[in-house]
């Protein structure tokens, strides 16, 4: 499974584990609409059985296996404005 990170988008997701003392990244599938598969990113403690890990940079990724498909070459960005950081995931399956 591939996953697209910046090395920018990277560098700030493990400050985000740091500051919140957690250990990984899950991406999720957070619902489906007319565009596809929305999905989520959560700072997560454990690695489930089912999990698929990708690691990249010393930044540990999970994504439950069932959602795969979904997410297999996926980017993870992210942008900020006057209110902070925030973080993107665009798939191919996805197009909001």
């Amino acid at each position: 499974m591939k996953i697209n990170v910046s090395n920018d988008t990277c560098e700030l997701l493990k400050a985000q584990l740091s500051k919140k003392s957690k250990k990984y990244i899950r991406i999720n599938v957070a619902g489906f609409g007319w565009g596809g598969p929305a999905f989520g990113i959560v700072l997560e403690e454990q690695i489930n059985n089912n999990d698929i890990v990708v690691n990249i940079n010393d930044l540990t990724i999970i994504v439950d296996s069932e959602f795969e498909e979904f997410l297999d070459d996926s980017t993870i960005s992210h942008s900020k404005n006057f209110m902070g950081t925030t973080f993107k995931v665009k798939s191919e399956h996805s197009s909001c």
